[in-house]
């Protein structure tokens, strides 16, 4: 699921990631803490790098060391699919009362079991 809502994230989390993508998007570089916290309404920079723990730690941004603005956006990997294709998985992913994401991954886990480690 590329919605922040199925990582766990608080509403204050959410708000800072869709910050990131947009600062990002817009400027090509990432914000400063300070610049962070002014635009999520935070009183300090600690607020700022306790979400970021929290957006790190869902495997949804990675600091940098030794950087300036140290924060990169970690993507989900996603695929293009015919749009036939994607027709069938949304229907009978809905179907199943799954998410598209959730459908593909039963579906590879039925079909592709991992082998055995032994």
């Amino acid at each position: 699921m590329t919605d922040a809502r199925a990582y766990g994230l608080t509403t204050r989390a959410r708000e800072l990631l869709a910050v990131l993508r947009e600062w990002i998007l817009v400027r090509g570089v990432t914000p400063t803490y300070a610049e962070l916290a002014e635009e999520v309404g935070l009183n300090s920079k600690s607020g700022v790098h306790r979400l970021i723990s929290q957006l790190e730690a869902r495997g949804l941004v990675r600091r940098l060391p030794d950087k300036w603005q140290s924060i990169t956006l970690v993507e989900p990997h996603t695929i293009a699919l015919p749009e036939d294709v994607a027709f069938a998985l949304r229907h009978a992913a809905r179907a199943a009362g799954r998410t598209p994401e959730e459908h593909v991954a039963a579906l590879v886990r039925h079909h592709c079991p991992a082998p055995s480690p032994f």
